[in-house]
């Protein structure tokens, strides 16, 4: 199965910061950026030597009219010129045969790290999941303490106007506004 290249992945660099990353995570993530920088270095190196051929085949371009006239000197340097391309067409040649060892290797430490990041999650997952275990009981006991006394506390509110009415109908409003000063 193909996956995303994780190093270039948003969602998994802001998941699996430096400091969460574990030994075999950090292996397997240089090894990748490695392989990719190599990979992009010998592709830059590739796109450099077909530039210089290029120049170089201009070069015998313009030289083949006066190769023609016989010009040893023109003859000499074109000879010279057709030994550099034929030097970096082999460069290139081998830098291509390597690159096309690249992606699979790339794609097989890439799904090694995701493998090692799918271990890591489950294992972080089991740890929260025993938190949770451990949590769900101690918040149903606060829960129904809660209940406990926000019942308690209206059962006292309700006992509080009860008394609080039998004062009134007693001494009356006027009593009790003098009562309550004191």
């Amino acid at each position: 199965m193909r996956y995303p290249i994780l190093i270039f992945d948003e969602v998994w660099l802001s998941r699996f910061p430096k400091e969460e990353k574990n030994h075999k995570i950090l292996r397997l993530e240089n090894e990748l950026k490695d392989m990719v920088k190599e990979e992009a270095k010998i592709t830059g190196i590739n796109k450099k030597l077909k530039l210089l051929k290029n120049k170089y085949l201009q070069e015998i371009l313009s030289l083949s009219d006066q190769v023609n006239l016989y010009d040893k000197k023109s003859t000499l340097k074109m000879d010279a010129l057709r030994k550099k391309v034929i030097r970096i067409n082999r460069e290139i040649s081998k830098n291509e045969s390597l690159l096309l060892d690249f992606p699979k290797e790339i794609q097989k430490i890439n799904s090694e790290l995701m493998e090692e990041t799918i271990n890591v999650c489950y294992n972080l997952m089991e740890k929260f999941q025993a938190e949770i275990n451990e949590l769900e009981p101690k918040i149903d006991g606060l829960s129904q303490k809660l209940n406990f006394l926000v019942e308690k506390r209206h059962n006292v509110k309700d006992n509080y106007n009860k008394v609080l009415k039998l004062l009134n109908a007693l001494v009356g409003p006027e009593a009790m506004d003098i009562l309550d000063k004191k």
